[in-house]
């Protein structure tokens, strides 16, 4: 699958777009999970090229959105309130993806999704199955 298109890759800022099918998928995860792909692929693409990617506008705003974020796009975590040995081994999860090289958005998103998804259900118990 196709995940995204760069405009103005001769640029020293290239924008990153994510196609309209991965990202209906991207905004169904939690916002650290696509907030820590994005992150990845930033990396990952400033190591291969040494340029430094910009997220659309667009999606960067409705991705704020999802997060709650205020005005100037800050926005806080619920994962932030973990128990120290948790909040460590995210660190720990955070610093791994960070440091690989290879793979793709699909794989990262879905690996960066189940992560959060096992520490949600761990640390924050639903009530009657609702988040």
């Amino acid at each position: 699958m196709k995940t995204h298109t760069l405009r103005n890759k001769s640029s020293l800022t290239p924008i990153l777009k994510f196609t309209p099918s991965f990202f209906k998928r991207m905004v169904s995860c939690y916002p650290e999970a696509i907030c820590l792909t994005l992150h990845w692929f930033k990396m990952a693409y400033k190591r291969e090229t040494g340029k430094s990617v910009h997220l659309d506008y667009e999606q960067s705003q409705a991705i704020n959105a999802l997060a709650g974020a205020d005005e100037r796009g800050v926005w806080h975590s619920k994962f932030s309130t973990l128990p120290p040995p948790a909040y460590q081994l995210q660190s720990v999860f955070t610093k791994g993806i960070e440091a690989t090289p290879g793979g793709d958005l699909e794989s990262v998103l879905a690996l960066a999704q189940e992560f959060f998804s096992v520490l949600d259900k761990a640390y924050f118990p639903s009530v009657d199955g609702q988040k």
